[in-house]
């Protein structure tokens, strides 16, 4: 599985120019470990996951019996992500092994704010097997954002299946978000690649699609018309063209003879709308 996820990640990258952007980012963790010399969150970003048990220190952990489990890397700014690797504590056994149970149920989110709430969710970990659970997990994840968020919870009024941890925990040894090295901020010419037309310049890094499209168009690369894709509104366009080509000017009641009469076409003739707007 390790293989399969450097072998995605190595195309991705030679593809779409995506590196790993959250390589020695600052992070933060809900329920640190109580003494600050072992298992920090920044273990989870500093490119090391060779030994994947705590005491090799390549591995951040979390407070024991606590029922949330919080982590999360600032991007420093917003970026176009495209899919987001996973490495979590294995005690350097074959997968899956035990530590599965404390992975189980976990959610990941892209996050303009610190808040999960507010972002996109890209997974959610909900199998019915402790085996079926990957312990390496690659995540396509195209959105735009600032923060990745891993989240787990074990609600104490809520029946999980019967192998999950009674607690929640955070034991990552590694996580890596590929994506655009620049900001989708970042105005200077042909830094940002997306369409000029995708809304607040965001797009799928690996197909250049617009995630939205400002006001008025449409289209995967934003660049249709949203007026004139309809049938019944280019009918409009086409009278409204005559109207213009007339030979000599329109006088007012001739304009809302001629405006009636497209409206009509759309409304039909007896619509209140067009009798209010010849009052």
């Amino acid at each position: 599985m390790y293989f399969l996820i450097a072998l995605v990640s190595l195309l991705a990258t030679c593809a779409f120019g995506t590196e790993n952007i959250a390589l020695g980012k600052p992070t933060w963790q809900e329920h640190p470990w109580p003494d600050p010399n072992y298992y920090s969150g920044d273990n989870v970003v500093d490119g090391l996951y060779t030994d994947r048990s705590l005491p090799g220190g390549q591995c951040s952990a979390s407070a024991n019996a606590q029922y949330t489990a919080t982590w999360r890397v600032d991007l420093g700014s917003v970026f176009s992500i495209s899919h987001i690797n996973i490495y979590y504590k294995t005690d350097n056994l074959p997968i899956p092994t035990e530590n599965a149970r404390r992975m189980a149920g976990f959610y990941l989110y892209v996050s303009n704010t610190t808040s999960k709430d507010n972002g996109h969710l890209c997974f959610h970990e909900n199998q019915t097997k402790q085996e079926m659970i990957l312990e390496d997990i690659s995540i396509n994840c195209s959105v735009s954002g600032r923060y990745v968020i891993y989240y787990n919870e074990r609600r104490r009024n809520v029946k999980y299946p019967g192998f999950y941890s009674k607690y929640a925990y955070n034991e990552l040894c590694e996580v890596e978000v590929y994506g655009s090295n620049v900001s989708i901020h970042n105005e200077e010419i042909g830094k940002n690649k997306c369409p000029k037309s995708c809304q607040e310049g965001q797009c799928d890094i690996n197909t250049g699609h617009c995630l939205k499209c400002i006001l008025g168009l449409q289209g995967p690369l934003c660049d249709q018309n949203e007026f004139l894709q309809s049938d019944r509104n280019m009918h409009i366009v086409n009278s409204l063209k005559l109207i213009c080509l007339t030979e000599r000017p329109l006088g007012r009641a001739q304009q809302a003879i001629g405006f009636t009469q497209i409206l009509k076409l759309i409304c039909g003739p007896e619509s209140s709308e067009i009798q209010s707007l010849f009052r």
